[in-house]
Protein backbone atom coordinates (compact mmCIF):
# COMPACT_ATOMS: atom_id res chain seq x y z
CA UNK A 1 0.00 0.00 0.00
CA UNK A 2 3.18 2.16 1.00
CA UNK A 3 4.68 2.22 -2.55
CA UNK A 4 1.17 3.12 -4.53
CA UNK A 5 0.74 5.85 -1.95
CA UNK A 6 3.90 6.77 -3.00
CA UNK A 7 3.48 6.55 -6.45
CA UNK A 8 0.29 8.50 -6.48
CA UNK A 9 1.96 11.42 -4.07
CA UNK A 10 4.69 11.95 -7.09
CA UNK A 11 2.73 11.46 -9.88
CA UNK A 12 0.13 14.24 -8.12
CA UNK A 13 3.74 16.21 -8.51
CA UNK A 14 3.76 15.76 -11.96
CA UNK A 15 0.01 16.34 -13.43
CA UNK A 16 -1.34 19.34 -11.06
CA UNK A 17 -1.50 22.16 -13.26
CA UNK A 18 -3.41 19.37 -15.92
CA UNK A 19 -5.67 19.35 -12.67
CA UNK A 20 -6.32 22.50 -12.01
CA UNK A 21 -8.66 23.36 -15.16
CA UNK A 22 -11.13 20.27 -14.58
CA UNK A 23 -11.42 21.28 -11.03
CA UNK A 24 -11.79 24.81 -10.89
CA UNK A 25 -14.11 25.11 -14.16
CA UNK A 26 -16.51 22.22 -12.97
CA UNK A 27 -16.04 23.19 -9.51
CA UNK A 28 -17.04 26.60 -10.50
CA UNK A 29 -20.23 26.18 -12.73
CA UNK A 30 -21.65 23.36 -10.02
CA UNK A 31 -21.58 26.95 -7.41
CA UNK A 32 -23.22 28.74 -10.05
CA UNK A 33 -26.01 26.00 -10.62
CA UNK A 34 -26.67 25.91 -7.19
CA UNK A 35 -27.01 29.29 -6.69
CA UNK A 36 -29.05 29.62 -9.74
CA UNK A 37 -31.17 26.66 -8.33
CA UNK A 38 -31.95 27.53 -5.02
CA UNK A 39 -32.95 31.18 -6.11
CA UNK A 40 -35.53 29.88 -8.82
CA UNK A 41 -37.09 27.54 -6.12
CA UNK A 42 -36.84 30.40 -3.29
CA UNK A 43 -34.83 27.74 -1.34
CA UNK A 44 -32.69 30.72 0.26
CA UNK A 45 -36.07 31.80 2.04
CA UNK A 46 -35.45 29.25 4.67
CA UNK A 47 -31.62 30.64 5.53
CA UNK A 48 -32.61 34.12 5.41
CA UNK A 49 -35.12 33.54 8.35
CA UNK A 50 -32.46 31.41 10.20
CA UNK A 51 -29.61 34.01 10.01
CA UNK A 52 -31.80 36.90 10.51
CA UNK A 53 -34.67 36.11 12.82
CA UNK A 54 -34.58 32.63 13.74
CA UNK A 55 -37.16 32.94 16.85
CA UNK A 56 -39.03 33.93 14.03
CA UNK A 57 -39.20 30.47 12.64
CA UNK A 58 -40.88 28.99 15.50
CA UNK A 59 -43.55 31.34 15.78
CA UNK A 60 -44.54 30.64 11.97
CA UNK A 61 -47.92 28.79 11.90
CA UNK A 62 -46.90 25.03 9.96
CA UNK A 63 -48.23 25.88 6.85
CA UNK A 64 -45.83 28.75 6.63
CA UNK A 65 -42.75 26.85 7.94
CA UNK A 66 -43.83 23.93 5.57
CA UNK A 67 -43.78 26.24 3.17
CA UNK A 68 -40.21 27.20 3.79
CA UNK A 69 -38.70 24.15 4.38
CA UNK A 70 -40.10 22.24 1.55
CA UNK A 71 -38.06 24.55 -1.08
CA UNK A 72 -34.73 24.59 0.94
CA UNK A 73 -35.38 20.76 0.73
CA UNK A 74 -35.98 20.31 -2.99
CA UNK A 75 -33.23 22.65 -3.87
CA UNK A 76 -30.79 20.94 -2.02
CA UNK A 77 -31.93 17.41 -3.13
CA UNK A 78 -31.52 19.09 -6.98
CA UNK A 79 -28.31 20.62 -5.86
CA UNK A 80 -26.99 17.55 -4.41
CA UNK A 81 -26.95 15.81 -7.56
CA UNK A 82 -25.55 18.71 -9.63
CA UNK A 83 -22.63 18.16 -7.48
CA UNK A 84 -22.52 14.66 -7.58
CA UNK A 85 -22.31 14.70 -11.22
CA UNK A 86 -19.57 17.74 -10.99
CA UNK A 87 -17.33 15.10 -8.81
CA UNK A 88 -17.84 12.17 -11.00
CA UNK A 89 -16.90 14.75 -14.12
CA UNK A 90 -13.93 15.75 -12.11
CA UNK A 91 -13.00 12.46 -11.46
CA UNK A 92 -12.97 11.21 -14.62
CA UNK A 93 -10.93 13.76 -16.41
CA UNK A 94 -8.86 13.79 -13.36
CA UNK A 95 -8.48 9.79 -13.96
CA UNK A 96 -7.53 10.31 -17.72
CA UNK A 97 -5.19 12.63 -17.07
CA UNK A 98 -3.18 10.49 -14.62
CA UNK A 99 -3.57 7.30 -16.93
CA UNK A 100 -1.98 9.93 -19.52
CA UNK A 101 1.12 10.26 -17.57
CA UNK A 102 1.36 6.89 -16.15
CA UNK A 103 1.09 4.70 -19.37
CA UNK A 104 2.29 7.34 -21.77
CA UNK A 105 -0.63 7.18 -23.98
CA UNK A 106 0.12 10.69 -25.46
CA UNK A 107 -3.60 11.91 -24.41
CA UNK A 108 -4.04 15.24 -24.31
CA UNK A 109 -5.94 17.38 -21.70
CA UNK A 110 -8.49 18.14 -24.83
CA UNK A 111 -8.94 14.29 -25.11
CA UNK A 112 -9.10 13.53 -21.49
CA UNK A 113 -12.28 15.65 -21.29
CA UNK A 114 -13.52 14.17 -24.66
CA UNK A 115 -13.01 10.76 -23.44
CA UNK A 116 -13.94 11.37 -19.93
CA UNK A 117 -17.25 13.19 -21.17
CA UNK A 118 -18.49 9.79 -23.55
CA UNK A 119 -17.87 8.10 -20.35
CA UNK A 120 -19.80 10.10 -18.04
CA UNK A 121 -23.38 8.49 -18.46
CA UNK A 122 -21.62 5.04 -17.04
CA UNK A 123 -19.55 6.81 -14.53
CA UNK A 124 -22.37 9.00 -13.11
CA UNK A 125 -24.64 5.65 -13.30
CA UNK A 126 -21.97 3.32 -11.49
CA UNK A 127 -21.54 5.91 -8.70
CA UNK A 128 -24.78 6.29 -8.12
CA UNK A 129 -25.75 2.63 -8.07
CA UNK A 130 -23.00 1.94 -5.15
CA UNK A 131 -24.41 4.86 -3.41
CA UNK A 132 -27.57 3.88 -3.48
CA UNK A 133 -26.79 0.25 -2.32
CA UNK A 134 -24.80 1.72 0.74
CA UNK A 135 -26.92 4.59 1.21
CA UNK A 136 -30.28 3.37 0.65
CA UNK A 137 -30.47 0.18 1.38
CA UNK A 138 -28.41 -0.15 4.48
CA UNK A 139 -29.24 3.77 5.87
CA UNK A 140 -33.01 2.72 5.13
CA UNK A 141 -33.17 -0.47 6.58
CA UNK A 142 -31.18 0.71 9.43
CA UNK A 143 -33.68 3.72 10.74
CA UNK A 144 -37.21 2.21 8.71
CA UNK A 145 -37.25 -0.70 9.61
CA UNK A 146 -37.25 0.06 13.89
CA UNK A 147 -40.14 2.11 12.98
CA UNK A 148 -42.36 -0.50 10.90
CA UNK A 149 -41.39 -3.30 13.56
CA UNK A 150 -42.23 -1.49 16.36
CA UNK A 151 -44.59 1.73 15.29
CA UNK A 152 -42.72 4.32 17.76
CA UNK A 153 -39.33 5.22 18.56
CA UNK A 154 -39.02 4.08 22.05
CA UNK A 155 -36.40 1.39 23.74
CA UNK A 156 -37.55 -1.05 21.97
CA UNK A 157 -36.64 0.32 18.39
CA UNK A 158 -33.46 1.59 19.65
CA UNK A 159 -32.59 -1.79 20.32
CA UNK A 160 -33.40 -3.08 17.14
CA UNK A 161 -31.86 -0.16 15.06
CA UNK A 162 -28.57 -1.17 17.24
CA UNK A 163 -28.62 -5.08 16.14
CA UNK A 164 -30.09 -3.66 12.32
CA UNK A 165 -27.02 -1.25 12.59
CA UNK A 166 -24.37 -4.21 13.18
CA UNK A 167 -25.86 -6.88 11.26
CA UNK A 168 -25.69 -4.17 7.91
CA UNK A 169 -22.79 -2.45 8.30
CA UNK A 170 -20.58 -5.35 6.87
CA UNK A 171 -22.34 -5.05 3.74
CA UNK A 172 -22.61 -1.96 3.78
CA UNK A 173 -19.07 -1.69 3.79
CA UNK A 174 -18.16 -4.18 1.61
CA UNK A 175 -20.69 -2.76 -0.72
CA UNK A 176 -18.60 0.65 -0.68
CA UNK A 177 -15.06 -0.88 -0.79
CA UNK A 178 -16.14 -3.57 -3.79
CA UNK A 179 -17.38 -0.26 -5.41
CA UNK A 180 -14.71 2.20 -4.86
CA UNK A 181 -13.26 1.41 -8.33
CA UNK A 182 -15.71 2.28 -10.95
CA UNK A 183 -15.17 5.23 -11.66
CA UNK A 184 -11.52 4.27 -12.73
CA UNK A 185 -12.74 1.92 -14.30
CA UNK A 186 -15.37 3.22 -16.35
CA UNK A 187 -12.53 6.00 -17.17
CA UNK A 188 -10.00 3.22 -18.31
CA UNK A 189 -12.30 0.49 -19.79
CA UNK A 190 -15.08 0.53 -22.51
CA UNK A 191 -17.87 -1.18 -20.42
CA UNK A 192 -21.46 -0.86 -19.81
CA UNK A 193 -22.75 0.63 -16.46
CA UNK A 194 -23.35 -2.57 -14.63
CA UNK A 195 -20.32 -4.43 -16.34
CA UNK A 196 -18.45 -1.45 -14.77
CA UNK A 197 -19.62 -1.84 -11.67
CA UNK A 198 -19.10 -5.70 -11.62
CA UNK A 199 -15.38 -5.03 -12.80
CA UNK A 200 -14.69 -2.72 -9.86
CA UNK A 201 -15.91 -5.68 -7.64
CA UNK A 202 -13.55 -8.48 -9.72
CA UNK A 203 -10.45 -6.23 -8.85
CA UNK A 204 -11.04 -5.78 -5.30
CA UNK A 205 -12.28 -9.45 -4.26
CA UNK A 206 -9.19 -10.54 -2.71
CA UNK A 207 -7.65 -7.43 -2.40
CA UNK A 208 -10.64 -6.02 -0.03
CA UNK A 209 -9.15 -5.00 3.10
CA UNK A 210 -5.97 -4.01 1.18
CA UNK A 211 -8.52 -1.11 -0.73
CA UNK A 212 -10.32 -0.57 2.91
CA UNK A 213 -7.25 0.39 4.38
CA UNK A 214 -6.10 2.99 1.20
CA UNK A 215 -9.64 4.15 1.15
CA UNK A 216 -9.31 5.20 4.48
CA UNK A 217 -5.66 6.28 4.05
CA UNK A 218 -6.73 8.64 1.35
CA UNK A 219 -10.26 9.55 3.06
CA UNK A 220 -8.29 10.78 6.72
CA UNK A 221 -5.77 12.60 4.54
CA UNK A 222 -8.61 14.60 2.96
CA UNK A 223 -10.24 15.32 6.56
CA UNK A 224 -7.10 16.42 7.44
CA UNK A 225 -6.80 18.84 4.42
CA UNK A 226 -10.65 20.11 4.95
CA UNK A 227 -9.83 20.92 8.40
CA UNK A 228 -7.03 22.77 7.54
CA UNK A 229 -8.52 24.74 5.37
CA UNK A 230 -11.86 25.48 7.97
CA UNK A 231 -8.99 26.78 10.25
CA UNK A 232 -8.63 29.39 7.50
CA UNK A 233 -11.80 30.20 6.75
CA UNK A 234 -13.69 30.19 10.04
CA UNK A 235 -11.87 33.43 11.37
CA UNK A 236 -12.17 34.93 7.71
CA UNK A 237 -16.07 34.17 8.27
CA UNK A 238 -16.32 35.80 11.80
CA UNK A 239 -13.82 38.44 10.42
CA UNK A 240 -16.85 40.93 10.05
CA UNK A 241 -15.92 41.74 6.83
CA UNK A 242 -19.43 41.02 5.64
CA UNK A 243 -19.88 39.96 2.24
CA UNK A 244 -16.64 40.52 0.82
CA UNK A 245 -15.41 37.71 3.59
CA UNK A 246 -18.06 35.59 3.27
CA UNK A 247 -17.55 35.15 -0.92
CA UNK A 248 -13.59 34.54 -0.13
CA UNK A 249 -14.68 31.71 1.96
CA UNK A 250 -17.12 30.77 -0.61
CA UNK A 251 -14.69 30.61 -3.02
CA UNK A 252 -12.27 28.97 -1.09
CA UNK A 253 -14.58 26.55 -0.41
CA UNK A 254 -15.07 25.52 -3.75
CA UNK A 255 -11.65 25.29 -4.56
CA UNK A 256 -10.90 22.74 -2.03
CA UNK A 257 -13.82 20.76 -3.19
CA UNK A 258 -12.66 20.60 -6.58
CA UNK A 259 -9.13 20.05 -6.12
CA UNK A 260 -9.81 17.32 -3.15
CA UNK A 261 -11.95 15.42 -5.76
CA UNK A 262 -9.30 15.77 -8.29
CA UNK A 263 -6.40 14.63 -6.12
CA UNK A 264 -8.43 11.75 -4.40
CA UNK A 265 -9.41 10.58 -8.36
CA UNK A 266 -5.49 10.25 -9.19
CA UNK A 267 -4.89 8.61 -5.85
CA UNK A 268 -7.55 5.81 -6.70
CA UNK A 269 -6.43 5.80 -10.31
CA UNK A 270 -2.89 4.21 -9.27
CA UNK A 271 -4.50 1.81 -6.43
CA UNK A 272 -6.71 0.75 -9.78
CA UNK A 273 -3.63 0.42 -11.63
CA UNK A 274 -2.18 -1.75 -9.12
CA UNK A 275 -4.96 -3.93 -8.95
CA UNK A 276 -5.19 -4.38 -12.32
CA UNK A 277 -1.42 -5.18 -12.74
CA UNK A 278 -1.78 -7.63 -9.91
CA UNK A 279 -4.80 -9.32 -11.41
CA UNK A 280 -3.71 -9.42 -14.72
CA UNK A 281 0.21 -9.80 -14.20
CA UNK A 282 0.74 -7.34 -17.15
CA UNK A 283 3.28 -3.66 -16.82
CA UNK A 284 1.52 -0.55 -16.02
CA UNK A 285 2.82 1.12 -18.79
CA UNK A 286 0.44 -1.18 -20.76
CA UNK A 287 -2.57 -0.67 -18.75
CA UNK A 288 -5.44 1.70 -19.16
Amino acid sequence: MSHVFGDAMTSLTHVWRALLTPALLVSLLASFATVVIFRLTNGYALLDVIVNTPEALTRLPDELRVGLIRPYYQASMVTGMVHVAAAVLIALVSERIALTHLTGSGETGASAWRTASRRFVVGLGATLVVVAAVVLGVGLSVWLAPVQTVGTPNTPSFLVAILLFVALIGPGLWVGVGGSMTTPTAAAEEKGLFATIRRSFELVRGRWLATAGFLFLVGFLGFVSITLIQLVAIPLAASGRGNASLLLVAILGVITQGLLVAAIAVMCTHWYLDLRSRKEQVAKSDLG
